[in-house]
C-alpha cells in the first residue's frame, strides 16, 4: 500500500484524496465517491492512478508465506 500512496503523492492535495478513494473502490474496500466540491477523477488522471494501482497489485509480496494469520 505504502508503494501506491508514494506514487500518488504528486498530486495535489485533492487529488491524493480522491485518488486514494479510487484506489480503495479499485480493491473493493470502498467508494470513489466524494463530498462536494471534490470530484471523482477523470480522463488521463483516472487512468494514471488505475495504471499505478494494478502495477502495485500485480508486483506485491505474497505475504501467505510468512504465517502472519
Amino acid at each position: 500500500m505504502y508503494t501506491i500512496y508514494l506514487n500518488l503523492t504528486s498530486n495535489s492535495s485533492h487529488k491524493i484524496h480522491c485518488s486514494i478513494k479510487l484506489c480503495e473502490q479499485l480493491a473493493s474496500h470502498g467508494s470513489e465517491l466524494t463530498r462536494a466540491p471534490r470530484m471523482s477523477l477523470i480522463g488521463v488522471e483516472r487512468a494514471n492512478v488505475e495504471r499505478i494501482y494494478n502495477e502495485a497489485v500485480a508486483n506485491r509480496i505474497d505475504l501467505s508465506k510468512f504465517n502472519l494469520d
